[in-house]
């Protein structure tokens, strides 16, 4: 239950997006209101239609009703952030992949990737334009954190009996492992967050997946057994 000192975002939290519910205040743009079309789509989908979601009271209060509240601030719930800006892909709350075996898994699969490159994309733009941190400061927090006691010649530790061992043919040089920096966006990663700039690619998926065959046989009715706790609070 929220208290009055609790802000609450404008619209029906459940059903915005990421961006919206974490960045506050924020003005929606065209990928915040195709991301809340998703979310929508998703929340009838799961309650709607026959699914490999074994409970979907649990998935829809996880997914859409769960949030945080930081600094009196409402904000997103980790389930929803996690599918939406790390994982795009639909998975359940145990971490199974959630498929509808219809078009509807279509839409999802062509959708979902586009957010999390969007995400990526708007967060690699605000860290390069974000003030940078003092050298000394940083210098500091990795030798502090980064301390190996096996490595020390402090604290009692005999280290004569290695100091006349020779140099290992392996050099240092070897070990380095370059690591790829998945925080920085790949050109198709713009390419995908772009897709979200106006409504044709995501127009043009429904209408892919209207035209296919497979549906019908999907529809079994309302599977949430008490309406009244899955609803959604606007």
């Amino acid at each position: 239950e929220l208290t009055s000192s609790v802000v609450s975002p404008q619209g029906t939290r459940q059903f915005l997006s990421v961006g919206m519910l974490n960045e506050n205040p924020k003005t929606a743009k065209i990928s915040d209101e195709l991301e809340s079309f998703l979310h929508l789509l998703l929340y009838f989908a799961v309650r709607y239609l026959r699914s490999s979601c074994d409970y979907p009271e649990d998935f829809i209060e996880g997914y859409f009703n769960a949030y945080t509240v930081q600094h009196g601030f409402i904000k997103c719930g980790r389930h929803k952030r996690l599918v939406v800006t790390e994982l795009g892909r639909l998975e359940d709350y145990c971490g199974s992949r959630l498929t509808f075996r219809s078009p509807m898994d279509y839409i999802f699969k062509e959708l979902l990737p586009l957010f999390k490159a969007h995400y990526k994309v708007q967060a690699h733009r605000k860290k390069k334009s974000a003030p940078p941190t003092s050298p000394t400061s940083s210098a500091h927090y990795e030798t502090s954190s980064i301390h190996h006691p096996q490595m020390s010649r402090e604290g009692g530790r005999d280290t004569s009996k290695y100091r006349d061992l020779e140099e290992p043919v392996l050099t240092r040089k070897r070990f380095q492992v370059t690591r790829k920096d998945d925080s920085i966006p790949t050109a198709e990663d713009e390419q995908d967050a772009a897709l979200l700039a106006d409504h044709d690619f995501v127009l043009g998926a429904l209408a892919q997946a209207y035209v296919s065959k497979g549906w019908g046989w999907d529809k079994v009715g309302d599977r949430v057994l008490d309406p009244c706790a899955s609803q959604p609070i606007v």
